[in-house]
């Protein structure tokens, strides 16, 4: 008899547990996509809030934070509400609490050296759910696909080097920033 460690189960990202309400798995289906950008705001939250005290821009990235903990507040409770197992839910899904726990926490003013746990937690979740969405884009990898994963490939280093400009002090042109992705991108991958 083997057992097969269902790894997204392991990492908190293990969704609605079997046989439960299709109603749940539908839910699941329509939000998934909707959570991972609201995750990978996690990241220019980050850079906004490291900024000086008196930027405006500081502020906006708390307001992100506050965003984030409303929208993984609300979809854990929603997905308890259509969920028969709820236990099972939850402990399917760790890791959904432990990024509410932490954000709420640090939201509420818990002292600066929690603050990287939170945001490690936030980081934690957004690499396991680009995990998982590539794991659900394997079309990419066909013949047919290539000037499509061109375009996205084109669009993500434009936006990143606009990210770069906008959020980073020392650069000081768009084309500096996309110099700085496209660095990025060839050195990390």
């Amino acid at each position: 008899m083997s057992m097969a460690i269902d790894f997204r189960r392991w990492l908190g990202m293990g969704g609605v547990p079997p046989h439960d309400h299709p109603e749940a798995y539908e839910w699941e289906r329509r939000l998934h996509w909707i959570m991972v950008a609201v995750a990978l705001l996690a990241i220019p939250a980050f850079y906004l809030e490291m900024r000086q005290y008196d930027d405006p821009l500081r502020g906006f990235g708390i307001e992100l934070d506050l965003f984030i903990f409303l929208a993984f507040s609300l979809e854990t409770l929603w997905m308890l509400h259509v969920c028969r197992h709820k236990w099972l839910y939850l402990k399917y899904n760790w890791l959904n609490a432990l990024i509410i726990l932490g954000s709420g926490l640090g939201l509420a003013g818990l002292p600066g050296e929690w603050l990287p746990v939170v945001r490690l937690l936030r980081i934690a979740y957004v690499t396991l759910a680009l995990a998982r969405m590539i794991a659900s884009l394997r079309l990419l990898l066909s013949a047919r696909a290539v000037p499509y994963a061109f375009v996205l490939g084109s669009i993500t280093l434009l936006a990143s080097g606009a990210g770069f400009y906008w959020l980073e002090p020392t650069i000081h042109s768009f084309g500096e920033g996309l110099w700085l992705a496209f660095i990025t991108g060839a050195t990390v991958g």
